[in-house]
């Protein structure tokens, strides 16, 4: 565990819900593949909650990493935010909302206008070069908790 996952777990944050993605465009999340030409990748995850707590919104991000460029962390390309302003039509849920320990919460994203071949274009590489990573980081905005709790999966693109 490094030291920010540790003042994550210590701040509480991380440890009020889980995040668990359940599909990415219609396909298990550990083998979900994109064509590059996609602008928009679509996906499920589930919100379990560990501790009582106040959900506030929820970011997908698709996001790429090159480790020699940018490290860990990334940099965001797109996202899709939805919170008090941004609703979503026919969910089962209205932000914000509470949650209790046990609770579950299906939600969704629809990241739309993406352009994955330039994502690659701005580390100076050609398109689908395996040194790029894209990946899809949710992170859940709980009330009162300095560290939000994410989750992130590798996207393979075609």
């Amino acid at each position: 565990m490094g030291f920010f996952d540790k003042v994550k777990a210590f701040a509480g944050g991380s440890t009020m819900v889980e995040i668990a993605f359940t599909s990415i465009e219609k396909q298990p999340p550990e083998t979900a593949s994109v064509p590059i030409g996609d602008s928009v990748i679509k996906g499920r995850y589930r919100i379990t909650a560990k501790k009582p707590c106040t959900v506030l919104r929820h970011v997908a991000e698709v996001r790429t990493r090159m480790q020699d460029k940018d490290g860990s962390v990334g940099t965001r390309r797109a996202s899709d935010v939805n919170d008090e302003a941004h609703q979503v039509i026919g969910a089962p849920y209205q932000f914000p909302y509470d949650m209790q320990p046990g609770d579950t919460m299906d939600a969704g994203f629809l990241v739309h206008r993406l352009d994955l071949a330039s994502y690659y274009e701005a580390y100076g590489v050609a398109p689908l070069d395996p040194a790029v990573e894209v990946y899809i980081k949710v992170i859940v905005d709980v009330k009162g908790s300095p560290f939000d709790p994410s989750a992130e999966t590798p996207i393979r693109v075609v």
